[in-house]
């Protein structure tokens, strides 16, 4: 019932990780870092193996299996802030297009689509190693009004979301066609009020925490957003998935988690409790019918949270439903 009841019972010298292999970066990468101006950021997409780097408005794709392929995308002038890649929405794109990839600027926030051959690595088939990737432009963006978005994640069945600096999460709705009342892309503000629209600048309600980081339960129909004060917003997306309600929004995280674990509270400072989050992970319904989301702090804390209620919780048993229950959580608990 208590984290206290847990103990370090191997050698202080057992290696946890052990380093089996070391890829270095390519020499061109640090030729276009040399001619870095504003910003540079970097990150890995393991769908189509590939590492992604951004120096300012140029993105590059490497192969980091066969330590080749390094592909640039320069189309642009403005500066990249953010870049994500996504499952396509059905009927939208060619079959080719296995992937799209969303990439923000200050300006605009562009779709490119990802054609991704797995089998195929320089035009020889079968090796299997890294795929081949090509890059398709696709016409669809939406103006991004000066907002850097921070953080962008998409579900999968070809939604969007996209969170901004402002503080407000948008998502990134797109079709095949332009209809009579419909643009073919826009982009909609999901956390704004009416009332917002039409109130003078100096009316409006406190801006909100802007979001640092976003990741979609796609079984349990969940948005998880991690804000900067530390605090967890989880968004029900509706049993079908074409909904967006704020559910729970859990503000107290470092209080809970030192109430379970007195050892918890050790790395605070003495001006109260300050959690840094580094990361959330959804576990997966398969490994787990009652958690649903572990959380990694800064100093390696695992925090894991659920939305079954508690008394349920420690009857985890063969006789619980297979398949998430299909509604709105009712609690959101570490």
């Amino acid at each position: 019932s208590s984290s206290d009841e847990y103990e370090l019972a191997l050698p202080v010298d057992w290696q946890v990780v052990t380093k089996q292999r070391l890829i270095p970066l390519p020499d061109a990468l640090f030729e276009q870092y040399d001619l870095l101006e504003c910003r540079c950021f970097m990150g890995l997409f393991p769908e189509i193996k590939r590492a992604w780097i951004t120096v300012d408005h140029r993105l590059f794709l490497w192969n980091y299996e066969e330590e080749s392929d390094f592909y640039s995308f320069d189309d642009q002038e403005q500066i990249i802030v953010s870049v994500a890649l996504v499952k396509p929405k059905p009927g939208v794109f060619v079959d080719a297009i296995k992937h799209v990839l969303v990439v923000a600027t200050p300006l605009e926030v562009f779709l490119l689509g990802v054609g991704y051959d797995a089998g195929k690595v320089a035009g020889v088939r079968g090796s299997g190693s890294g795929g081949e990737v090509s890059l398709f432009a696709t016409q669809l963006s939406v103006p991004a009004d000066g907002v850097a978005m921070t953080s962008i994640c998409g579900t999968a069945d070809g939604r969007v979301f996209m969170s901004g600096n402002d503080g407000a999460l948008y998502e990134f709705a797109y079709q095949s066609e332009d209809g009579w009342l419909t643009k073919k892309a826009k982009k909609i503000n999901l956390t704004s009020t009416i009332a917002s629209y039409f109130l003078p600048t100096f009316f409006a309600a406190k801006r909100e925490q802007a979001a640092l980081s976003m990741v979609v339960d796609d079984v349990r129909r969940l948005l998880y957003v991690l804000l900067q004060d530390g605090s967890i917003k989880v968004v029900w997306l509706g049993a079908s998935g074409a909904e967006f309600l704020l559910a729970h929004h859990h503000r107290s995280i470092a209080t809970t988690a030192g109430l379970l674990c007195s050892q918890f509270n050790e790395g605070f400072s003495d001006g109260g409790p300050v959690l840094e989050i580094a990361s959330m992970h959804v576990i997966p319904f398969s490994e787990s019918r009652t958690l649903s989301l572990v959380v990694v702090t800064g100093s390696g804390c695992r925090l894991y949270f659920s939305t079954v209620p508690r008394s349920q919780r420690y009857y985890e048993t063969s006789a619980m439903p297979s398949q998430p229950a299909g509604r709105q959580p009712e609690v959101f608990e570490l």
